[in-house]
């Protein structure tokens, strides 16, 4: 890693083309890059890629997950975004910002794709579901509606064959059946 100086990695991502997508903090808090082209002995066509938070619209990167379409999904601390060309990983769009799904100034922990590529992003207010295409916020689940202990979610996992979904919160974990599954 040429940016190791700089770069802890909290967490990675590999997308549909076999790059890793890492983030993490300390000095630098965006992502980097990573494809070996699936030649692991050989490091001549390997490429790096470091790319600021600021690409991203934010001061830091928590999360990202490559969905079933081969997108980026990014959760920042002032809301999702989406990497729709992942070979361009420094050019992203605000997702959901629009009147009908503005999740713009949301701190988003976490983000899970479930078997029908809904985007469920996991975040300091609760539980977020967006639709496959991200445009429209499916269901929105909180302590006050659902089984969550916490509306502070830091993991989510969903089970394809049964439809559970599991969230991590520092108080514990609730879990939800939903009708999402492979």
């Amino acid at each position: 890693n040429p940016f190791y100086d700089d770069a802890y990695v909290y967490g990675l991502a590999i997308d549909q083309f076999g790059a890793k997508w890492m983030w993490g903090s300390y000095q630098f808090t965006g992502m980097i890059t990573y494809n070996d082209n699936g030649t692991l002995d050989g490091t001549s066509d390997d490429t790096w890629l470091k790319v600021n938070a600021s690409s991203y619209f934010a001061d830091k990167v928590n999360t990202a997950v490559s969905d079933g379409l081969g997108d980026i999904w990014v959760g920042t601390p002032l809301g999702p975004r989406t990497v729709y060309n992942p070979k361009v990983p420094e050019k992203s769009v605000r997702t959901c910002y629009n009147p009908k799904c503005n999740l713009e100034g949301l701190v988003v922990n976490c983000i899970t794709i479930d078997p029908v590529n809904n985007k469920w992003l996991g975040t300091t207010s609760g539980v977020f579901v967006l639709s496959s295409d991200g445009s429209t916020i499916v269901e929105q689940y909180t302590v006050d509606n659902s089984p969550l202990i916490d509306n502070n979610v830091t993991a989510i996992v969903i089970q394809p064959f049964t439809g559970d979904a599991y969230f991590g919160t520092n108080k514990g974990i609730s879990r939800l059946s939903t009708p999402f599954v492979q």
